[in-house]
């Protein structure tokens, strides 16, 4: 099951699948008909979900399940996980699962807008967000 707008590729909330394209006989065909095959996965990003570190166990797990060779075989540097910022999740991260993507959501530039637009980045300022992010990519 795809989603409309979804890119080849793509992995989407129904399951890994194909978007919906073109027209086929009356009904929508799916990238997969497109393409006149199965559409492998290729990237794989975790967001827009709540936040991923605060579900880490979870979250760890499927990226484990999706990099590990003999099931989807992703390359770690294939998949992203997005985080507003926790910060001591951030350090597990990155010594858990060495070369999967961290994205930051910073939603402003200066840490008073941070706070204004999301409460939450109250307990992680930016100069010890910077400080994880930078260990992250060490």
């Amino acid at each position: 099951a795809g989603s409309e707008g979804a890119g080849a590729g793509a992995a989407t909330a129904g399951g890994v699948g194909a978007a919906a394209v073109g027209k086929r006989g009356g009904r929508r065909g799916t990238a997969t008909e497109a393409a006149g095959g199965p559409t492998p996965v290729r990237n794989v990003v975790f967001m827009g979900m709540g936040e991923p570190l605060n579900n880490y166990r979870a979250v760890t797990s499927a990226v484990r399940l999706l990099t590990d060779a003999s099931l989807f075989g992703l390359r770690a540097s294939s998949v992203t996980v997005s985080t507003v910022g926790v910060v001591p999740r951030m350090r597990s991260f990155a010594a858990d699962l060495p070369g999967v993507s961290l994205a930051l959501s910073l939603h402003a530039p200066t840490q008073h807008k941070r706070e204004a637009i999301m409460p939450a980045a109250r307990a992680y300022p930016l100069p010890r967000l910077m400080g994880a992010l930078e260990a992250h990519m060490a």
